[in-house]
């Protein structure tokens, strides 16, 4: 086993409520989880270990889980990523961000409703000096402003990571999706942008290696219950950090098969996505446009 990537879903708080979220409650990981966690961590054989501190928003409780990580940092093969809206900067929390092996992905939608584009958080983002990657939701509340925040990622170097909302029901039309995903994919090259550093719905050009919920990666519910992805808490039990797990492989798409972006698109998420649809024309799309930009000479 190369490697293990647990989601530690930290807590169900959170101080925004985006229409997309799929997290509700008021529970908080307690110690015994996370110390059973790390004694399963350590025992497993992995080469390699990429925890996911997430939420909610898991910078409410970062002195729960603050003890946890520094234990982990202290094995070299440990990997940090916490996955935060970065909407306010506890104490002691920019010093542990800056350490080696520690990275930050800012969950940034700049609509008009949640996860806005403003000062304040391009200050917090300017704050933690690292290359952070930005995670964006596309709804139809924050399609129109997606230039806007291209701008920001290409000038600032940032990794961009854009995804539709699991649940999306069509709005905004997928022509026009693409159009706005096509402009600011343009910025991106514009700035010179790095694309092995940008994805849309997991297909890009990088290492990206699919979805492998329920075998290297999988979800630790705040009670210590494992399940095979995030979105499945509470639905799909697989185990426990307190007893292991059982690895389920996912279930492939056979119609990817013939597809022509096949080399770039791992299916997407195989539990919410059905290959074939409108959502792959746009996967298509952004694909072809990227490689147009991409110089293989550097």
């Amino acid at each position: 086993m190369n490697w293990l990537s647990p989601w530690i879903h930290t807590t169900d708080k959170c101080n925004m409520a985006c229409s997309y979220c799929f997290v509700q409650g008021n529970r908080v990981m307690e110690q015994p989880v996370y110390d059973a966690l790390e004694k399963m961590l350590l025992t497993s054989g992995a080469e390699r270990y990429n925890l996911r501190f997430a939420g909610g928003e898991p910078l409410l409780v970062f002195d729960k889980w603050k003890g946890f990580a520094e234990r982990m940092l202290a094995y070299p093969q440990t990997h940090i990523e916490v996955l935060t809206n970065l909407s306010f900067i506890p104490d002691d929390f920019v010093s542990f961000a800056e350490r080696d092996r520690v990275n930050l992905s800012v969950s940034l939608d700049a609509g008009s409703k949640y996860k806005k584009l403003y000062d304040g958080i391009l200050e917090r983002l300017a704050r933690v000096q690292k290359q952070h990657w930005i995670m964006t939701t596309l709804t139809e509340d924050n399609v129109d402003e997606l230039i806007e925040l291209a701008d920001v990622v290409g000038s600032r170097k940032y990794g961009w990571s854009i995804s539709t909302d699991y649940f999306w029901a069509g709005k905004p039309a997928v022509d026009d999706l693409i159009v706005a995903l096509i402009k600011a994919i343009r910025i991106l090259q514009y700035h010179s942008h790095d694309f092995r550093n940008f994805t849309f719905n997991n297909a890009g050009i990088g290492d990206y290696t699919g979805c492998c919920a329920g075998v290297f990666m999988f979800s630790v519910d705040c009670n210590g219950d494992i399940s095979p992805c995030q979105t499945l808490n509470q639905k799909v039990r697989i185990g426990s950090v307190f007893t292991g797990y059982s690895r389920t492989e996912r279930c492939t798409h056979g119609t990817c098969e013939d597809c022509s972006a096949k080399g770039f698109c791992s299916g997407w998420c195989p539990l919410y996505h059905k290959p074939g649809g409108e959502l792959c024309k746009a996967i298509k799309f952004v694909v072809y446009e990227v490689l147009k930009g991409v110089n293989y000479a550097e």
